[in-house]
């Protein structure tokens, strides 16, 4: 019976908020409602029906992925993922709530009370419903109060409360149901309309006595109408059947033996009220089956036990572990809950629900946990899962010492892992548990990482691609060994997918690809980006983006929040945030908290940090004067670094140390250390560690040239001096910039885009406007902005002509400019905008950072994007001069291309190259130079006899000869050199 009053009411509701909570007594019709306000609204439907169980976050949370998923099953595997990579429940329903797609559907949670008992469930459950998307409404129905962490919505304003008063029957719905007549009003007048007393008594007739019903509630309807009038070997079954949910004929057997065939199909008959029939399966309402409970406590309490453990062995047969244990623990039968546990228990391990396994620890009791291996490991599981850190680190000493662990670890070799983590603030100790007992991989996941931290021999990482809970192990291994491009092969390939392990964004950080790593970092969920080891990476960033004062902020929170939870990579954050001193040229600081650290890591054997602070101090007294102390303890540091092969660092330190070596007198050193930090830059593919100790000591690099002017390498590491590079950094679009402004200023196809799409901007003047705006993101002066643009205009007229088109850009947009401060004028709020000539610039300007074949991709995709000069047709000043500049970045970047082409052994890409070139600047002598060497490997005599002319005719112009490629024309053939000689 679909009833127009209530769905409206209920659309009214979800005009104004996102979450409806539904709270009414049993029977009053909260389901079957819900149900039909999604019928009446043709809106698609997800359903959830909760029990004590999802008490449980992470059972909570696994259930919610699983009833809004797809086929694939993609989003319940990421939940699990995220669960058993030790992330907490709210940053998992972060995750889950965000990956959801803005389409219209219902979510409806039944019998939500079960969560509101747990405030860590009811928190996720909040969490989720913050990040989940507009277009998803969702309805909680319970029979209880919204408990108060999602009682937020009600004051926020984005959850209503619907109660008994909206789903009562009214009289006039009464009489629609039983007609027009006496009997209907007395049925709402005895049962207030109450749903499930105005059902049952339009169907089946409520005995009168004077006119009035004599029945007037659900329990005592269904004592005197249905239960009391049963033979005694139904009604017995009847109330047996109340420990399942749903009954089958599987179950009814379980229950009765060799009657069950029997009772089943008396009870297919009997058409019960308050069920659901589909023929194989009957599913009792809510309020029936707790009727049959009560009663069966009631009539029978010492049947109950056999009952449950009949169910339980019947649940355990068909791999229904985890409701059977949930059965047995309630029945008080520990001995059997015990042994359903212990095979329950890895179902848990695959969703990380260590709550719910705490929880069953605690109530089995020290004996019967001691006595069974997988409750033990388990226990250790579930101990750490938890977070009760002291209490796990207790547990696994005792058990080691006492022999154990090794059961423990023997029946679940998952354990090992666990427990070497569990003790990773004392290295040597978790090495010597993991070479102790047998693992499965993710011990040998754990152990690379403690070997890649602490070891003295380079340390070999394990093969592998879905690392799921330990992925985070292996990726800081990775990490500390410089193994750049191991760590971009974990970077979740699908856009969509949140990226839970921020680990990976170290890569593109060190590769100088700064947009690709803040595309990741968004794709960060907000909830796990204030975790330390998030902090600390984006403090990583921020500092490659030269946001120095930003990037301390960071880490120094960081280091806090790692001391509040007494996470063991503090460390970590301490020494990485001296090294940010240092380049805020603050020294002292540094200083002191490198010593403070230093100390402490060598006692508990840390190694790889203590090589990261002994560089930074190194590098601290380098910059101090105190060349002799530098020396010594960078050379410890880089000896350190070379044996163990952990290289993140080892580029800058063996820079360092050949800085200090040279400043000593030790030319020898020196040259080699330089030598080192080359080649190891090479190694991992990333420049940027050498690059900044060369941008703080340049006579490196001028040592380096001087020592061998042959050798080019050291010369081009720097090869596009005119790319601004970094002071020009565009502000990435946030969250709430929905809107971005793309300026294409090249060639005949100029134009402004919006959100992707071409606007078809004819006039020149509106997209100078645009292009200016672009180089100044953060805003400019109005006058100067009017100058720029209007030069030859008086001041009152250019006002006028300014005017006219900043309001012609807002037409042609859609984007108004607005005021900042006095005479501050920038793009307004939520509008990102950005120019295809920056963001060739800071592709340029990146290439330093990465060797060979990844830099010649960077040159091709950053020339791609030149397809024209720059504003041709415009006469600007300001337009001449970034014309020019960026035809003479355009023109260095070439000639790195076609250099690096002809050191790869690709004479013919070199040579379209320079054709290229020499079509941009046809007066580029060392394009002649590079096209004369490609000649003379490929070519022929006449073909560099061409080039040689080319060149010459076209420098006669200027009046300059062609350089040295009159030499080269000479090395190529005698008979070139004779006519040269003519």
């Amino acid at each position: 019976m679909s009833r127009a009053r209530v769905n409206d009411e209920y659309r009214g509701r979800f005009a104004d908020v996102r979450c409806l909570a539904v709270v009414a007594a049993g029977g009053a019709g909260k389901t079957i409602q819900a149900q039909l306000y999604a019928r009446a609204g043709d809106i698609p439907l997800a359903w959830l029906s909760l029990d004590r169980s999802d008490g449980s976050a992470p059972r909570l949370l696994v259930g919610l992925a699983a009833c809004l998923d797809g086929a694939d099953g993609a989003r319940t595997t990421a939940v699990r993922d995220a669960l058993r990579a030790d992330h907490t429940a709210d940053e998992v329903a972060a995750i889950l709530g965000d990956s959801l797609p803005p389409d219209r559907r219902l979510l409806v949670l039944d019998e939500c009370s079960h969560v509101y008992a747990s405030e860590e469930a009811a928190s996720a459950l909040g969490v989720f419903l913050e990040y989940a998307p507009a277009e998803t409404q969702v309805m909680l129905l319970s029979r209880t109060d919204v408990a108060w962490p999602l009682r937020r919505g009600l004051i926020e304003g984005s959850m209503s409360v619907i109660t008994e008063s909206v789903l009562n029957f009214t009289r006039d719905e009464v009489r629609d149901l039983v007609g027009h007549s006496d009997e209907a009003d007395l049925l709402h007048d005895a049962t207030g309309g109450w749903a499930a007393g105005v059902i049952l008594g339009a169907r089946s007739g409520f005995p009168t006595v004077a006119g009035m019903p004599e029945v007037k509630d659900f329990v005592a309807y269904l004592g005197t109408q249905l239960l009391d009038r049963l033979p005694e070997r139904e009604r017995a079954f009847l109330l047996d059947s109340s420990v399942a949910a749903v009954m089958t004929r599987e179950v009814a057997t379980a229950l009765a033996g060799g009657e069950g065939h029997a009772l089943w199909d008396w009870l297919s008959a009997q058409h019960l009220p308050a069920t659901t029939s589909t023929g194989a399966a009957i599913t009792y309402h809510s309020l029936f089956r707790t009727f049959l409970a009560e009663q069966l406590l009631a009539r029978a309490p010492a049947r109950h036990p056999l009952v449950v453990r009949r169910y339980a062995t019947y649940l355990a047969s068909v791999g229904r572990f985890e409701e059977a244990t949930e059965l047995l623990l309630g029945s008080g039968d520990m001995d059997a809950a015990g042994q359903v546990a212990a095979q329950a228990a890895f179902s848990l391990y695959g969703r990380a629900d260590w709550p719910t396994l705490h929880r069953w620890v605690e109530v089995l009791g020290p004996d019967i946990v001691l006595a069974n291996p997988l409750l033990l490991a388990a226990s250790i599981r579930a101990l750490h899962g938890t977070r009760r850190f002291e209490h796990v680190i207790d547990l696994i000493r005792r058990l080691d010492q006492r022999g154990g662990l090794r059961e423990a670890t023997d029946a679940d070799p998952g354990l090992l892992a666990t427990v070497a983590w569990a003790m990773q603030a004392e290295p040597r100790v978790a090495q010597r548990l993991l070479r102790k007992y047998r693992g499965d991989y993710r011990a040998e996941a754990v152990s690379f990482m403690l070997d890649a931290a602490t070891g003295v021999t380079p340390a070999a990482p394990v093969l592998g691609s879905d690392w799921a809970d330990v992925e985070r192990h292996i990726t800081w291994g990775l990490i500390l060994q410089g193994r750049l491009s191991e760590l971009d092969r974990l970077v979740p390939q699908d856009g969509d997918t949140a990226v839970i392990n921020p680990n990976v964004i170290i890569s593109p950080v060190l590769r100088g690809e700064q947009a690709k790593a803040r595309a990741l970092w968004r794709r960060v969920p907000p909830e796990l980006r204030t975790r330390p080891q998030s902090r600390f990476i984006e403090s990583f960033m921020l500092m490659s983006e030269g946001r120095m004062g930003e990037a301390l902020a960071t880490a120094r929170r960081a280091v806090e929040d790692s001391r509040k939870t007494h996470f063991s990579l503090t460390a970590v954050y301490e020494v990485y945030t001296a090294y940010i001193l240092l380049n805020l040229d603050r020294a002292d600081d540094a200083v002191a908290m490198l010593d403070g650290v230093i100390n402490g890591l060598s006692n508990r054997g840390e190694t790889a940090i203590l090589e990261w602070a002994q560089a930074f101090l190194g590098l601290a007294y380098l910059r101090a004067g105190r060349t002799r102390e530098a020396q010594l303890i960078l050379r410890e540091a880089v000896r350190s670094m070379q044996t163990a092969q952990r290289r993140l660092f080892l580029p800058a330190a063996a820079a360092c140390l050949s800085e200090a070596a040279h400043q000593a007198g030790d030319t020898h050193e020196s040259g080699e250390m330089a030598k080192l930090a080359y080649h190891t830059a090479s190694l991992i593919g990333s420049f940027n560690g050498l690059l900044e100790v060369i941008r703080m000591f340049p006579t490196i690099l001028e040592r380096e040239i001087a020592r061998d002017p042959a050798d080019t390498r050291w010369r081009r590491l720097f090869f596009s001096a005119s790319a601004v590079g970094l002071t020009r950094l565009v502000s990435e679009p946030r969250a709430d910039q929905p809107i971005y402004l793309s300026v294409q200023p090249f060639g005949l196809e100029r134009d402004i885009l919006f959100n992707g799409d071409r606007l078809n901007v004819g006039r020149i003047k509106i997209i100078e406007l645009a292009a200016y705006l672009a180089l100044h993101p953060r805003g400019v002066d109005r006058t100067k902005l009017q100058q720029e643009l209007f030069p030859e205009a008086s001041q009152r007229n250019g006002g006028n002509h300014f005017r006219q088109i900043i309001h012609k850009f807002t037409r042609a947009t859609g984007i108004a400019l607005v005021r900042q401060g006095r005479n501050q004028l920038a793009v307004q709020d939520g509008v990102w905008i950005e120019a295809v000539d920056v963001r060739f610039e800071q592709l340029l300007h990146t290439t330093s950072v990465v060797p060979g074949p990844e830099r010649v991709q960077r040159l091709g995709e950053a020339l791609a994007l030149i397809n024209g000069r720059y504003l041709e047709s415009s006469s600007l000043q300001w337009a001449e001069e970034r014309r020019q500049q960026i035809e003479i970045m355009e023109e260095e970047a070439r000639l790195e291309l076609v250099t690096l082409l002809i050191e790869q052994g690709d004479p013919i890409a070199a040579r379209e190259e320079c054709e290229a070139l020499l079509a941009l600047n046809r007066f580029c002598d060392p394009a002649y130079r590079l096209l004369l060497t490609v000649e003379r490997s490929v070519g022929s005599e006449s073909s560099c006899l061409a080039v040689y002319r080319r060149a010459a005719a076209a420098l006669k112009e200027l009046g300059l000869e062609p350089g040295y490629a009159r030499q080269l024309l000479s090395m190529s053939s005698p008979a070139l050199a004779v006519h040269e000689q003519a």
